[in-house]
């Protein structure tokens, strides 16, 4: 399929699909930077960096540090409008014996009602590397916004059970160009939970049970949008 029709449903124009140039650096004991570039021509131009940095003590303890930014421009044809954002995000976390705790933040531009999604990230794709998505909120993309988010996880092996629990919440200050509603800002929240089992008596079985609960995830002056979701999920590979 034509990436322009996957993109943006335009059946009529023709892209020359996405050129890719990436490096990677490992060179320093527990630090990993990379750079990607990815060039959707007549389309968008969109540049990743992140940093990540982790060490550990003797006694099990292990902080770890990264950093992110995403950078859109409209190249060529512009078949995605005006395009013109930028993305940021910072996250500090610590292991410590089976627990994983970590708080995010992030930040995304806002231009005018002239550029696409008023100067957020555009995903025509997929794909989320954002470090303050929700399972289902995804708000930090959209123009203006400031979004946070604490999380944590816990393995259970050590007690002799194959199962994995985490736990998160997230907010996003929304910005009056967030593209929901025009001139009305608030704030969006999601809680939720994760737990994965993987049962010792059926191989190749993994069984998952998660939840998430949005709060305001759109307002306008007149109403919000809530819900509570709950997912059962089994995997069996052959």
């Amino acid at each position: 399929m034509n990436l322009s029709i996957w993109a943006n449903g335009q059946s009529d124009k023709k892209n020359n699909g996405v050129s890719i140039v990436a490096a990677l650096y490992n060179g320093i004991p527990g630090l990993k930077l990379q750079l990607w570039d990815y060039y959707a021509h007549d389309i968008l131009n969109a540049v990743y960096a992140e940093a990540n940095y982790g060490w550990s003590y003797a006694n099990g303890v292990a902080p770890y540090m990264a950093a992110q930014y995403i950078r859109e421009d409209n190249v060529g044809a512009d078949y995605a409008g005006k395009v013109k954002s930028d993305f940021i995000g910072a996250k500090a976390g610590m292991k410590v014996a089976n627990f994983d705790v970590y708080g995010a933040i992030s930040s995304n531009s806002k231009q005018d009602t002239n550029h696409a999604a008023n100067g957020g990230t555009i995903s025509p794709w997929g794909g989320m590397p954002a470090y303050t998505q929700g399972m289902v909120t995804r708000h930090q993309f959209m123009a203006g916004t400031d979004a946070w988010k604490v999380a944590g996880s816990y393995d259970w092996k050590n007690m002799g059970i194959n199962l994995n629990t985490g736990v998160y919440y997230t907010s996003f200050d929304m910005d009056a160009l967030n593209g929901y509603s025009t001139d009305h800002t608030w704030t969006a929240t999601e809680a939720g939970f994760d737990f994965i089992y993987s049962p010792e008596t059926v191989k190749n079985l993994q069984l998952r049970l998660r939840g998430n609960f949005p709060r305001d995830y759109k307002e306008t002056a007149a109403s919000h949008t809530d819900w509570d979701e709950y997912r059962v999920i089994a995997n069996y590979n052959f």
